[in-house]
C-alpha cells in the first residue's frame, strides 16, 4: 500500500530538513510551496523531486492542503507541517495502522505534542487518498467527513520562525470569515482565541461568549468558558470569572486545567477541594491537554 506525505510550506528554511528527514521511508513526499522567498524550495528538492510552486496563496489553508493532496499518488496520506516531526519509527507504525484499517475508517487522528510545555491534542493527519476525504476550513482546517479514529502515532510540533513574517495571518483570515456571516462555531472559537492571545481580554470575553451561544461540541465549549474565566479574572471581575469556571466544570468536571484555575480563584476551604479534584482528573474529553 503506497504512502504519501504532503506538506504545504512557505519560508521554512529553518525547519524543512528536520521534518523531511523524519519522513524517511514513505513512498512519496509532496511539497507544495506557497511563495517562499528563502531557500525552502531548494532544500526541499534535496529530499524529493515532487516540489510544486504552482499554488497561489489565497488565505485558505484547506484549499492549499487539498491542492497538495491532489498531487499525491499514494493510497494513504500523512499530512505534516514544516515545524513538525514524525516520531522515530513513525512511518512503520503508519504502515501497520493502514494495513489493518477497515473500509469504513477514512482517517486517523495522531497525537500532537508540543515541544514546549507538553500540550497534547489529537488531529486527523493520516487519511485515505480519495474523493471522499477533503480538508475544510480556511483557518484551523480539519479533515471531513468527521470520524473519531485515534491512534498512538505522535507528531511533535514547535513554533515556525516563518510565523513572525506574517504574525496576523490567522487573525486576518478568521476576521474575514466572521465578517462574511458564514463562520462556523469552530471559526468563532479560534477568532476569539486570537483576541485572547493579544491580551485584548475584554474583546476576547465578548467573542467567546458569542461563541458559546452557538457552540455544539462540549470539549471546545468547556475550553471557551475557561478562556472567559481567565479574561474576567485578568480584568478584575472575580465573580464573573468564577461563574464562567463553574460553567466549564458543569460541562466537564474532569477538565484538570479548569479545576486548577478554579482553585486559583478561591480561598480556603474551597481552594484545596478543587486541588484535590485536579489531582485525580484524567482530562477525558478535553480539547487541549495543557496540564
Amino acid at each position: 500500500m503506497k504512502l504519501s506525505a504532503c506538506l504545504i510550506v512557505k519560508n521554512e528554511k529553518d525547519h524543512i530538513r528536520a521534518v523531511l528527514e523524519s519522513l524517511e521511508g514513505v513512498d512519496e513526499i509532496i511539497v507544495c510551496d506557497t511563495g517562499s522567498t528563502d531557500e525552502t524550495v531548494a532544500l526541499a528538492r534535496e529530499y524529493t523531486e515532487n516540489v510544486f510552486t504552482d499554488y497561489v496563496w489565497a488565505d485558505d489553508f484547506a484549499a492549499a492542503r487539498n491542492h497538495a493532496k491532489s498531487k499525491a499518488t499514494g493510497d494513504w496520506i500523512i499530512s505534516i507541517d514544516a515545524d513538525e516531526t514524525l516520531e522515530h519509527g513513525g512511518v512503520q507504525k503508519i504502515r501497520d495502522l493502514i494495513a489493518n484499517a477497515t473500509e469504513d475508517q477514512l482517517h486517523f487522528s495522531v497525537r500532537m505534542t508540543s515541544k514546549v510545555g507538553g500540550q497534547v491534542h489529537d488531529l486527523p493527519r493520516i487519511f485515505r487518498n480519495n474523493r471522499i476525504v477533503e480538508w475544510v476550513g480556511a483557518a484551523h482546517e480539519t479533515v471531513h467527513p468527521v470520524q473519531k479514529n485515534p491512534c498512538d502515532i505522535v507528531i511533535t510540533y514547535g513554533y515556525s520562525t516563518a510565523h513572525d513574517l506574517d504574525p496576523d495571518r490567522m487573525l486576518r483570515i478568521l476576521s474575514k470569515i466572521v465578517a462574511s456571516g458564514n463562520a462556523t462555531p469552530r471559526d468563532r472559537y479560534y477568532h476569539a482565541r486570537e483576541a485572547y492571545y493579544r491580551k485584548a481580554y475584554a474583546r476576547a470575553a465578548v467573542l467567546f461568549e458569542e461563541y458559546t451561544k452557538v457552540a455544539t461540541w462540549n470539549p471546545e465549549k468547556a475550553d471557551a468558558f475557561l478562556y472567559i474565566a481567565r479574561c474576567y479574572w485578568y480584568t478584575g471581575q472575580g465573580d464573573k470569572a468564577r461563574a464562567a469556571g463553574f460553567k466549564a466544570f458543569e460541562i466537564n468536571p474532569d477538565f484538570k486545567e479548569n479545576l486548577l484555575f478554579l482553585a486559583d480563584m478561591h480561598f480556603e476551604p474551597w481552594k484545596h477541594k478543587f486541588l484535590r479534584l485536579a489531582e485525580v482528573a484524567q482530562n477525558e474529553d478535553v480539547l487541549f491537554k495543557r496540564v
